[in-house]
């Protein structure tokens, strides 16, 4: 069984599918200028030794304390997702199956504050560490008592979208009033805001579209990531959200900086064709890939990929 946009890599492929159809246009806009500066990338193969035969490609990494089972964090469907899947499992059950499945991998889920089940039914389904996305508007503080929920219920971190640039750090000193989880800022496009977010104290951030309220045309995220990690130096976790379909670009984003990286499309094009079965399979092939392309370029571990791993092509 295939799904569409699953098992794709920077190494040689053509663009890739939407995974899903019918976004909101400044996600589409976003989505597709991803995908197409993951099809400018390369991976550098390593001719192999004999020794090299052997090698183990280790694709485990420590990410805010938790080991995972690779540098990939599952995202659920959020209500713009859940209007393209075909289903009912999709469209009713699909952050607690994705919950489950993600546990089973041993990799971290990602749910909306806007989910179609209540938060303590995925926690419930949760075997692996389970991060809440919360929306605000812009200027004004998310919502106090689902953040204390988020914290009673069980969820390890949240996620924030970026505010107007300058209300960063007030933005995030509401958050830390209410909650002492970690705290994530996605909507980082910028190595400037990348500073500001750092010195704000936030324990990860993500390179995303998601949440940035500029206007116009933003640079691809795996764009803007070397310059985002490179000004944050190491200071938290550096996530890459957008355009990944495959354990190719998973390599590719690690050695351009990233920590690890968000995958949402092909696992909800997973779900939306054979429900858990599909999207357990669809993960199963990213980190095999990802496995496979780490062997390839002679990367042992994922904390030795670099941007020497990268070529880019016109």
């Amino acid at each position: 069984m295939t799904y569409r946009g699953s098992a794709t890599g920077p190494a040689a492929r053509p663009a890739p599918d939407d995974a899903l159809q019918g976004a909101a246009p400044a996600k589409e806009w976003g989505s597709r200028a991803d995908r197409e500066a993951f099809a400018r990338l390369r991976l550098r193969p390593r001719p192999v030794t004999g020794f090299d035969r052997h090698l183990f490609a280790e694709t485990e990494t420590r990410i805010l304390g938790r080991t995972w089972a690779a540098p990939v964090v599952v995202v659920s469907p959020d209500d713009q997702d859940r209007a393209q899947l075909d289903g009912e499992v999709a469209m009713v059950d699909g952050e607690v199956v994705m919950a489950s499945v993600a546990g089973a991998a041993g990799l971290p889920l990602v749910v909306s504050d806007v989910a179609g089940r209540r938060l303590r039914d995925i926690v419930a389904a949760a075997s692996g560490p389970l991060w809440l996305r919360v929306s605000h508007d812009r200027g004004h503080a998310p919502n106090r008592e689902l953040i204390r929920e988020a914290k009673r219920a069980g969820v390890q971190a949240l996620v924030l979208g970026a505010d107007a640039p300058g209300r960063t750090g007030s933005l995030v000193e509401r958050v830390r009033a209410v909650s002492p989880l970690p705290l994530l800022l996605e909507g980082v496009l910028t190595a400037s805001d990348a500073r500001r977010a750092v010195e704000a104290g936030v324990d990860g951030i993500v390179v995303s579209h998601r949440g940035d309220r500029r206007p116009g045309p933003a640079p691809a995220t795996v764009d803007a990531l070397p310059p985002v990690a490179s000004a944050v130096g190491g200071a938290c976790p550096v996530l890459l959200d957008g355009g990944v379909r495959g354990g190719g670009d998973v390599l590719a984003a690690l050695a351009l900086g990233a920590d690890a990286v968000l995958l949402g499309p092909p696992v909800l094009h997973g779900l939306a064709v054979a429900g858990r079965d599909g999207a357990a399979r669809v993960l199963d092939l990213v980190i095999n890939e990802l496995a496979d392309m780490m062997t390839l370029t002679g990367t042992t571990s994922v904390a030795d990929a670099g941007p020497e791993l990268v070529r880019r092509i016109t």
